[in-house]
């Protein structure tokens, strides 16, 4: 188990602004806030039932435009991560489910963006020495899901490789 508390301060943090005010090109630039500031707490616990190895970490956090005292854009207050990991006939398996909590689009912080959960998995086998046949699927459940207003996120992916080890 552990337990993390972080506070930070900073000057001219890059944000990205949409196309009105100083973006000369109609779509979006990044712009400096002045000062931010945030502060947090991460815990996280992992234990093994069996032959699964079991994670979870929870981010709890206050976001902040030190200037005007409203919470940052798109960034959540609250994140958790639940991982298993297990072998099984030689195969490592993997699940992990991201949770994100509600956002806002905008410095104003009156365009909510929804939270969402997503679901993804992972194996990963030895062929030999040095090489490892590699799976993942992102996003199982095809989530449609915004991290920004209008922002194209993916829906379901697969990826499979091979991943040299080096060995």
């Amino acid at each position: 188990f552990s337990a993390t508390l972080y506070r930070g301060r900073y000057n001219n943090q890059l944000v990205n602004q949409p196309g009105t005010g100083p973006c000369t090109n109609g779509s979006s630039c990044y712009i400096n806030i002045d000062k931010t500031k945030n502060t947090g707490l991460t815990l996280a616990a992992a234990t093994q039932v069996q032959a699964v190895r079991i994670g979870a970490s929870l981010d709890l956090q206050n976001p902040q435009d030190a200037t005007k005292g409203s919470r940052l854009k798109r960034t959540a207050r609250k994140a958790l991560k639940l991982t298993a990991d297990t072998q099984l006939a030689g195969i490592d398996l993997g699940a992990e489910v991201q949770a994100i909590g509600q956002r806002f689009d905008d410095a104003a912080n009156k365009k909510p963006l929804g939270g969402y959960t997503l679901l993804n998995l992972s194996a990963k086998k030895a062929i030999s020495n040095s090489w490892e046949l590699v799976g993942r699927i992102d996003n199982l459940g095809d989530k449609n899901y915004e991290t920004a207003k209008d922002y194209a996120t993916a829906g379901r992916q697969l990826y499979i490789g091979l991943r040299w080890t080096g060995q």
